[in-house]
């Protein structure tokens, strides 16, 4: 007699050419309110990172192409991060991958949505594998996640392997680390944190919250040299009283 093991891996091979992937070109995706929230956060937090960085862009909705003889073919994340880009990004609608100089994105987000969360737990990796992506992050804020497939889990994380295969190496609750980013996602509520540390510590800013912290740096540091001009006027103070002591002491 035998035991179920704990944990089951199943690898599987995807048909790049097969497969529901139609994307008409110029198509706008409709998103709750939340939904879109959630993207402009993650998209801030990431543009404001990668600011210094003029080769990186931050897109949202942006579809990736990856099949010649089906160019209608792709998927838009509802975010991604793309380095090197062409020269031409803002006049490319999408990155058709057999095209000079297109990339593929290092990494790439998607908010699971009452709509299609089989999609998003069974499938989603399998379009993103054809993009060349390094890894995805699935994250599922509000468990619409159906528990015939695992769910609901707050965070998937795949990662393309060596060999080329795309593994799911995290599927839960918990932080999972990036590699691309160096850094942990982190489940927040309903945001997405991403944090240098995996108690959320250290946590990446948006643009906004960037110039509030300078802000706030300066005037500790205007506070500071307040404080320390005060200190300085009152010891000078203390030994002018104290010579004068000495004065009338001698007289």
């Amino acid at each position: 007699m035998t035991s179920a093991a704990s944990h089951v891996r199943i690898a599987y091979s995807v048909d790049p050419a097969e497969g529901d992937w139609d994307l008409p070109e110029g198509i706008q995706v409709n998103h709750s309110i939340p939904h879109g929230h959630l993207i402009r956060y993650v998209c801030d937090v990431l543009s404001a990172h990668f600011a210094d960085e003029p080769n990186t862009v931050v897109a949202d909705d942006y579809a990736f192409r990856w099949n010649p003889e089906r160019p209608n073919f792709g998927v838009s994340p509802d975010v991604s991060v793309l380095r090197n880009v062409p020269e031409d990004i803002e006049d490319r609608f999408s990155m058709k991958l057999w095209e000079p100089g297109a990339v593929s994105p290092d990494i790439s987000f998607e908010f699971v949505s009452p709509n299609h969360p089989h999609k998003d737990y069974s499938r989603e990796q399998e379009g993103h594998s054809c993009t060349g992506v390094t890894e995805l992050v699935v994250f599922d804020p509000h468990g619409y996640g159906p528990r015939t497939m695992g769910g609901p889990k707050l965070l998937h994380l795949w990662r393309r392997q060596p060999d080329g295969g795309f593994t799911r190496v995290a599927f839960g609750n918990e932080p999972a680390y990036s590699e691309v980013l160096g850094a942990w996602i982190v489940p927040d509520a309903d945001l997405l944190a991403i944090a240098d540390r995996r108690d959320g510590s250290g946590r990446w800013l948006t643009t906004a919250e960037q110039e509030r912290a300078a802000k706030e740096l300066e005037r500790a540091a205007k506070e500071q040299e307040r404080a320390a001009k005060e200190a300085a006027e009152r010891e000078r103070d203390e030994l002018a009283r104290r010579l004068r002591e000495l004065e009338a002491k001698q007289t």
